[in-house]
């Protein structure tokens, strides 16, 4: 699970730990297209934690590989992106990201000044309710949900396209998800 929270001037990046007994680390990667493959003039860091926090306003998609004692690197994570605000202007709900995902998404979403009574849900393709993520007041300004690909009971939800659904007061905007597997 790698999720990125994209803030203003700095980007929040965390994931799941690794529990292999053979674990060295991970190297981050940073790069500027969702179709650049990881290279070592794209490494960024070698971390041992689970979260980083890049100081930037820039926009980038990141890839996260796991590496063993005896130097084998793991497949690249799918890209998980940093993209300008979370939420476009003049939207209430922003781009889940990563997007696809498995199984963990953020979803970013605004409030007005004031704050406001919000049901924030996910709907499978036939329009069926899978699980509300908030349902009460929130407050101004912004805010992310995680979704954890689980409906209401906590099972694991099957692959395939989602629609999450924002009601801030008397506003409604969707936006469509894809969990793969």
């Amino acid at each position: 699970n790698f999720i990125v929270d994209r803030g203003p001037t700095s980007v929040q990046l965390t994931w799941d730990p690794v529990t292999e007994p053979d674990f060295a680390h991970f190297r981050l990667y940073r790069v500027t297209s969702p179709f650049e493959l990881p290279s070592p003039a794209t490494l960024y860091q070698v971390i041992t934690g689970t979260s980083y926090v890049d100081v930037t306003s820039e926009s980038w998609f990141y890839q996260l590989t796991v590496v063993d004692l005896t130097g084998r690197e793991s497949p690249p994570s799918p890209h998980a992106t940093a993209t300008g605000s979370p939420v476009a202007s003049g939207r209430l709900l922003g781009q889940n990201t990563p997007n696809p995902f498995n199984p963990v998404t953020g979803i970013a979403f605004e409030v007005p000044t004031g704050g406001r009574q919000v049901q924030l849900a996910v709907y499978d393709f036939r329009g069926r309710l899978v699980r509300k993520l908030i349902d009460g007041f929130v407050p101004g300004g912004e805010h992310k949900a995680v979704w954890r690909g689980r409906d209401t009971a906590g099972r694991s939800v099957a692959a395939g396209l989602y629609t999450c659904r924002l009601r801030c007061g008397d506003k409604v905007t969707t936006m469509k998800m894809t969990m793969v597997r």
